[in-house]
C-alpha cells in the first residue's frame, strides 16, 4: 500500500506533494554542488568506502569500528528512447533508519540535461509521508523522509524515472545522501553521507 494523495504546504508558501502514482516534477539547467551533512556530539559519521558492482551499480558500504552496518545502494539504468531509471536502495543492520534525505541530479557531459523526473510508486506498508521537490537550485530533485519511525530491520528502497529531452551518450546521476540511523545501545545516531556520482553501464558492462 503507498501514502494517500495529499500536499503539505511549508514556511514561504512552497508545496510537497506525495501520490500514489508518479510524480512528475521539472529540473533546471544550471550546474552546481551538492552539500552533504555534517557530525555533531549526538551522532556519529560512519566511516564508508565504495565499491563498483555490475551493470554499473555503485554501493558505498559504511562501518562502525570493525564491523559493515549500513550499504548504500545506486544504480542507472541505460536510457532508451529517452528514459532512463536511476534507484536508491539502503540496508542496515542496526536497529533501524530514522530519518532519509536523498538529493540527486542527472549529468550529460558535465551537464545537467532538460528533464523531467518521476517518483515511483513506493512500495511497504504503511508508507511514512515524504517530500519529493524539484528545483532546489542547480538542477536537483529532494527526495526526504523525515521520520521513517525506525524502519527496521532491513533495507529501504526508492525507484525515479528520468524523462531527458535528448538523447544522451552516457547518463551519470550525482547523488547527495543522508541516513540517520539508531544505533540501539550506543545513544548517538549513526549518520551514512555519500556524495558521489553513477553512471548508466558502459559498453563494456551489463
Amino acid at each position: 500500500m503507498v501514502p494517500d494523495p495529499s500536499t503539505e504546504t511549508e514556511p514561504g508558501g512552497r508545496r510537497s506533494f506525495r501520490s500514489r502514482r508518479s510524480v512528475l516534477a521539472t529540473g533546471a539547467t544550471t550546474v552546481g554542488a551538492g552539500l552533504a551533512g555534517c557530525s555533531s556530539l549526538a551522532s556519529r559519521r560512519l566511516s564508508s568506502s565504495v565499491e563498483h558492482g555490475d551493470d554499473g551499480e555503485m554501493s558505498v558500504v559504511y562501518t562502525a569500528g570493525s564491523s559493515e552496518v549500513v550499504t548504500a545502494t545506486f544504480v542507472v539504468s541505460d536510457v532508451v528512447d529517452g528514459r532512463a531509471r536511476f534507484r536508491s536502495h539502503l540496508s542496515q543492520k542496526l536497529s533501524g533508519v530514522e530519518r532519509y534525505r536523498l538529493r540527486f541530479r542527472p549529468i550529460v557531459d558535465g551537464s545537467v540535461p532538460d528533464f523531467t523526473v518521476a517518483l515511483e510508486r513506493p512500495g511497504g506498508y504503511p508508507f511514512p509521508q515524504y517530500r519529493f521537490q524539484s528545483g532546489e537550485g542547480f538542477g536537483w530533485t529532494l527526495f526526504a523522509v523525515p521520520d521513517l519511525d525506525t524502519q527496521s530491520p532491513g533495507s529501504f528502497t526508492v525507484d525515479f524515472r528520468f524523462d531527458l529531452s535528448d538523447d544522451a551518450e552516457r547518463l551519470g546521476v550525482q547523488v547527495d545522501l543522508r541516513a540517520t540511523l539508531d544505533a540501539g545501545l550506543d545513544p548517538r545516531k549513526y549518520v551514512a553521507e555519500a556524495l558521489l556520482t553513477v553512471h548508466e553501464p558502459g559498453p563494456d558492462e551489463g
